[in-house]
């Protein structure tokens, strides 16, 4: 018995064509189906690359600063916090040498932080206006930085405001449920 002759130019059948046989194919559901997953592979190692950057938690995306112009007030800050988990606001402030600074801060620190400590120690400090104000005596230098100890109560964008005289500094903290 002679076997059938093959052609030789008859091209091999495209994979990427739905058919019925041996099984019944979708090629351009399975398309759909695979642009899908690349598209979710993305957005999950977009997810961790943010998240090691700190959109999340602590790290380069989340640490910020302001201060003014003169520089006599900085503040440093966490953007991106959750709540009730820790976190620390940094108030550094330059004046005269051995002279006292008040810094007030806004109600929104009160409002929307629980206050779990100040370091140094103030040698006043009390509320105003809903506000916080902390005074303090500068070093031989002219320095003073205040550490706060927070922990986040309120969730959402908080505007906030740090006050020095009458210089203000203004920041955005975003609060992660």
């Amino acid at each position: 018995m002679k076997q059938p002759e093959q052609r030789a130019s008859a091209s091999p059948p495209d994979e990427f064509v739905s058919r019925n046989y041996p099984i019944n194919d979708e090629i351009a559901f399975q398309r759909k189906s695979w642009r899908f997953e690349r598209i979710g592979w993305f957005l999950l190692v977009l997810i961790v690359l943010l998240t090691l950057l700190g959109l999340f938690s602590k790290g380069p995306l989340s640490t910020g600063h302001v201060s003014t112009a003169d520089g006599a007030l900085r503040v440093e800050y966490q953007r991106f916090q959750r709540h009730g988990a820790h976190g620390q606001l940094v108030v550094t402030v330059h004046v005269a040498p051995s002279s006292s600074a008040a810094v007030r801060f806004s109600p929104q620190l009160l409002e929307n932080f629980t206050l779990e400590g100040i370091y140094p120690e103030p040698l006043h400090s009390s509320t105003q206006q809903g506000g916080l104000l902390l005074e303090s005596r500068a070093d031989t230098q002219g320095a003073l930085k205040f550490y706060l100890a927070l922990r986040p109560e309120g969730l959402g964008s908080i505007r906030q405001s740090v006050r020095l005289n009458e210089q203000t500094v203004e920041f955005f903290q975003f609060i992660y449920p």
